[in-house]
């Protein structure tokens, strides 16, 4: 992108956009809300450094944490910046670093992780729990069955050093080995800015990576509202606490949604409200309009008396807790292609959206308060409605985890009947 053509961009952003854009502190962390246009940032002050001279090609590295993210990150970039810039996810730059020096291993594939685990767990008694619930939820497993835990892991581990297999995850951590032994300072030279998308979604083996690095210019872009992988290791107080671990860090905050309306976002206020450590933003929509978060009671069992208004309008998505969930809309009738979990819903937006409070979240079983990672679960599942919100309630006994939830919505919604919910969206055409 030329020097004109990036200045004309640059005109079209927002002020915090382009404030942004043309801060030069060493260090700075962005405080991005859900819809607040983060990429296009990002996108845009790559484009800009780069036309400037400020960073020289191939000494950038934009990290992000999934395959499809960085994939609509170069979609975006120009041609000329998608040459000059290196876009991966931590996992697989330790996996190309490692393969220049000869490191790494075979990658080990799904079907054979399963099979071990499946074949090891086949005779273990997990009181009636899924192992693959166990599984996929690590302080769950330490904590309902520590020693079951640490025998089935140890072995996973004894599995792959004999077999010459390696997770991602080794990866990571054989890359950095290497940079504590001093083994790939040509690695820890490569680049004078990097960029980390989805910062709230890091670990602390990430932080020491970039720890170690010798950057010119450091920008980590995320939102601690929507970490939601603390399962897979994520430590949300890395981001809210950035500061203590980069003491000349600048903040910055992108505070308007581009994606909601007004009722959405001030909803998201009112339930992210429920969690705890937070780095406190009042998020404001930036769109004209307005209709009312709704909610809708439908009995447990009878998800299919929805079906119809959910097959009338292809805008629609319901978004739910658990996988179960999503079999169970679809046996429901509901198309797969109208229903997501929230997890993989995660950086999607939806004209509609009816997030699922009847079931799923039976880990909230005997508590007496949501979880903050649950609380940021929720404000994920909303935060994806364009143009209207729909909470499908049941009408909960005193021992229906979801009863906690919908707590959180219930001063932001108002309650409807079936047949107010199909005008509503019948004319959903003229919000």
């Amino acid at each position: 992108m030329g020097r004109e053509a990036c200045t004309l961009e640059c005109m079209q952003l927002s002020k915090p956009q382009n404030r942004i854009i043309q801060s030069s502190p060493r260090i700075a962390q962005v405080v991005a809300a859900a819809g607040s246009g983060k990429t296009r940032t990002v996108v845009q002050l790559v484009e800009d450094r780069l036309a400037r001279g400020i960073v020289r090609p191939g000494r950038v590295l934009l990290i992000s944490f999934s395959r499809k993210a960085c994939g609509e990150i170069r979609e975006r970039l120009s041609p000329v910046a998608r040459a000059a810039v290196e876009v991966s996810t931590f996992h697989s730059l330790a996996y190309r670093r490692l393969r220049e020096y000869g490191g790494g291993g075979r990658i080990i594939t799904d079907e054979m992780k399963s099979r071990f685990f499946r074949d090891f767990m086949r005779e273990r008694n997990t009181k009636g729990i899924p192992y693959s619930l166990l599984l996929a939820n690590k302080p769950m497993f330490r904590t309902e069955f520590p020693e079951l835990c640490m025998e089935v892991f140890w072995k996973f581990a004894c599995y792959k050093r004999e077999a010459g297999l390696v997770e991602f995850e080794d990866l990571v951590r054989s890359m950095l080995r290497k940079l504590r032994e001093n083994a790939m300072s040509d690695l820890q030279n490569a680049y004078d800015l990097i960029i980390v998308d989805e910062f709230q979604d890091t670990d602390r083996e990430q932080l020491s990576f970039l720890g170690m690095m010798n950057f010119k210019n450091l920008i980590v872009v995320g939102d601690d509202y929507q970490s939601i992988y603390g399962f897979r290791g994520a430590d949300p107080s890395i981001f809210v606490k950035f500061r203590d671990h980069f003491k000349d860090a600048k903040r910055y905050y992108l505070n308007e949604n581009y994606r909601s309306l007004k009722p959405i976002t001030q909803c998201g206020n009112q339930v992210i409200s429920f969690s705890r450590n937070q780095i406190h933003k009042r998020v404001v929509s930036m769109r004209k309009g307005r209709h009312p978060t709704l909610a809708l009671s439908i009995e447990r069992g009878k998800e299919e008396s929805i079906r119809d208004l959910v097959l009338k309008n292809p805008g629609a998505r319901i978004l739910c807790r658990s996988n179960h969930r999503r079999f169970v809309w679809e046996r429901a009738g509901i198309p797969a292609s109208q229903i997501s979990t929230i997890h993989s819903a995660k950086g999607l937006e939806f004209p509609v959206v009816l997030l699922d409070l009847v079931g799923g979240w039976s880990m909230l079983r005997g508590l007496t308060h949501v979880p903050p990672e649950e609380v940021r679960i929720a404000y994920v599942g909303l935060s994806r409605a364009e143009n209207l919100l729909v909470v499908l309630h049941s009408d909960y006994t005193a021992f229906d985890p979801e009863r906690l939830v919908f707590e959180m919505f219930r001063s932001s919604v108002k309650r409807i009947g079936h047949n107010e919910l199909a005008d509503v969206l019948s004319g959903l055409a003229f919000v």
